[in-house]
């Protein structure tokens, strides 16, 4: 994400709540422990300031013995965001 767009593109509030959530710079997601209920609204900001980037979703929560490598939605409890 383009930190200048994201300054232009961006309300005051939305860039508080991204900065709130941001990853630091030597991980590969945007924003990360993003509660499950302010989920869509991230990936939303996410797109608006990375445009022509792929936005991707990654659910965060207990995993299970049968489904270690992912997490599904209904049990999420957070989510990490990426842009490509």
């Amino acid at each position: 994400m383009n930190k200048f767009l994201a300054f232009t593109v961006l309300t005051a509030d939305e860039q508080a709540v991204i900065n709130r959530y941001r990853s630091p710079a030597n991980e590969g997601s945007v924003v990360k422990q993003v509660p499950i209920a302010q989920a869509e609204y991230l990936r939303e900001l996410v797109k608006r300031a990375s445009p022509g980037q792929r936005v991707r979703v990654r659910y965060r929560g207990p995993r299970y013995d049968h489904m270690r490598q992912t997490t599904l939605r209904s049990n999420a409890v957070a989510v990490s965001i990426y842009a490509d």
